[in-house]
């Protein structure tokens, strides 16, 4: 499936591994969300009641993106990341908008959760030369420190990309939470509230 949905997920396992903080309690998600719940007892995620959740693309994705990283040459491995959750608004191309969950072990040298983010925006920057962050917030989410950003960028076989994404970690991992919008910024403003939504309603449970 080589939709503009998936390059973009790819772009998160491509990625090589100060501002004021809101309080977690200040943002309240929406009653007509919808709560998925990992089977596992990993973590929980929320979303609008009108998009669908397709775990069984991941393994699809997961093949995708090897091939990918073969055509680029790239000597990047992403054997230890993991896609956990895929959710948004079916459409032919895919799923747009769309919300994932990326894991990934923390570098040796990495552990806090600024160097985390600095490390994500280094990697967003290597494949595009136009990389715009238009806001960054430390916030709290689930109790821990976290951060969102707002950037946009053009990436090859993508285009343009406007993204929220949610940067955070526990148990030695990385969390990402990213929801993308690929039409440009009217696309995204139309979905600005439930992304921020979406992304603040991650809870990990283990």
């Amino acid at each position: 499936m080589k939709s503009r949905m998936v390059n973009f997920v790819l772009l998160w396992f491509i990625v090589v591994m100060t501002t004021a903080c809101a309080p977690e309690a200040d943002w309240v998600i929406p009653e007509d969300f919808t709560t998925f719940e990992d089977d596992s007892g990993l973590f929980s995620i929320s979303y609008p009641s009108d998009w669908r959740v397709n775990l069984q693309i991941i393994s699809q994705l997961e093949s995708y993106i090897g091939e990918y990283m073969k055509d680029l040459d790239e000597d990047i491995s992403i054997e230890q990341t993991s896609l956990l959750f895929l959710a948004g608004i079916p459409e032919s191309s895919g799923y747009h908008p769309n919300v994932n969950i990326v894991i990934e072990p923390l570098p040796g040298r990495i552990r806090t959760i600024r160097g985390v983010v600095n490390g994500q925006v280094a990697g967003l920057k290597t494949y595009t030369d136009d990389y715009h962050e238009i806001a960054r917030q430390k916030v709290k989410v689930d109790g821990r420190d976290a951060y969102i950003l707002e950037f946009e960028a053009t990436y090859p076989n993508l285009g343009s990309v406007h993204a929220l994404i949610l940067v955070t970690k526990a148990g030695g991992n990385a969390w990402t939470v990213t929801c993308t919008a690929l039409d440009g910024l009217d696309d995204f403003d139309q979905h600005a509230d439930d992304f921020q939504s979406i992304v603040r309603s991650l809870r990990i449970h283990k």
